[in-house]
């Protein structure tokens, strides 16, 4: 999605938990992880970028609830 200043998209990654991330200890389990991604466009140039990661849905694929609970998938 587009416009004069602004272009969006939004998507999803795959990937394996091989190193710690956000204090959680590799699993070795694979992740999907939901983002979007806005760039903010100046004079034709991109100038700014925003992105959106949805860490509370891959830390429950990795089995951590961010509300201190223990979780098992």
């Amino acid at each position: 999605v587009a416009d004069e200043n602004w272009v969006a998209a939004t998507g999803f990654l795959t990937a394996t938990h091989q190193c710690e991330w956000l204090g959680i200890a590799a699993t070795g389990k694979p992740v999907k992880m939901r983002y979007s991604d806005f760039w903010l466009v100046k004079d034709g140039l991109l100038v700014e970028n925003w992105v959106m990661v949805d860490d509370v849905d891959v830390m429950r694929q990795l089995g951590v609830d961010p509300l201190g609970r223990d979780v098992e998938r």
